[in-house]
């Protein structure tokens, strides 16, 4: 049975789309969830402790903040794409 290890707080609205980085060495990458709010926030994900945690407190793993808010749609996102490797994230409505 699936069970709920963690909720994440960013979006004022439905999240229509999620994206991950490539991996790293270290096991860690970025994720991208686009929403109705028409924003997309970067979160960072920790694959030693398997969860999101937060840029400015790492060990902090309860409520983490995203690593950014990316704003400048007028209508829902829809699809997203990102690489760590190249700094880039692409989102499109």
């Amino acid at each position: 049975m699936a069970k709920t290890t963690q909720v994440l707080y960013g979006h004022f609205d439905i999240v229509t789309c999620v994206c991950r980085s490539e991996m790293t060495m270290a096991g860690n990458c970025f994720l991208a969830t686009g929403s109705r709010d028409c924003a997309v926030c970067i979160w960072i994900w920790n694959g030693v402790k398997g969860a999101i945690v937060d840029r400015e407190y790492p060990n902090q793993e309860i409520n983490p903040s995203p690593a950014a808010i990316l704003t400048g749609h007028d209508t829902e996102v829809t699809c997203l794409w990102l690489s760590a490797e190249l700094g880039i994230v692409l989102s499109g409505s």
